[in-house]
């Protein structure tokens, strides 16, 4: 295999695994309504989101590299839909970010172990569960794309 393909898997299942990570961990904190699990979240996502958003920027560029090595076409019609996914992916992930925002502020406004009634508000939103949802379905379908290379 050559290096800049492997270079490529390498940093975007990096990327993908922080994505889902995150995704699952607020999901299931904002599902059992868990403050302590929330908080413990913001605390470590502003880094996790960054070395995921760098992974993901590697990933791109060694993907492009590796696939003007291999000579491939970059506007073959797999690799276009893999753009639009990843594009998707990005647009649904700035979605969440509004929301998680949001919610991020009321925790620091709610010090209690329950949440107060903004937060409840916040939880009973369906968004972030919703978007996690989107994401993992994108993501699959970006590693469906990659493996099997249709509309080539």
């Amino acid at each position: 295999m050559q290096i800049w393909t492997f270079l490529h898997i390498l940093s975007m299942f990096s990327a993908v695994t922080i994505v889902i990570g995150a995704d699952w961990w607020v999901s299931y904190a904002i599902r059992r309504r868990d403050v302590a699990a929330l908080r413990a979240y913001f605390r470590v996502s502003k880094r996790a989101e960054m070395a995921g958003g760098v992974l993901l920027l590697l990933g791109i560029a060694f993907g492009l590299i590796a696939a003007i090595a291999l000579g491939f076409d970059l506007m073959q019609g797999w690799l276009v839909l893999a753009y639009v996914l990843v594009a998707a992916t990005l647009v649904f992930g700035g979605i969440s970010a509004g929301y998680l925002k949001r919610l991020h502020a009321a925790i620091g406004e709610d010090d209690g172990e329950t949440p107060g009634p903004e937060l409840e508000q916040l939880l009973a939103s369906k968004r972030a569960l919703v978007v996690a949802a989107i994401d993992f379905v994108l993501i699959a379908a970006i590693i469906w794309t990659m493996v099997f290379k249709p509309l080539s």
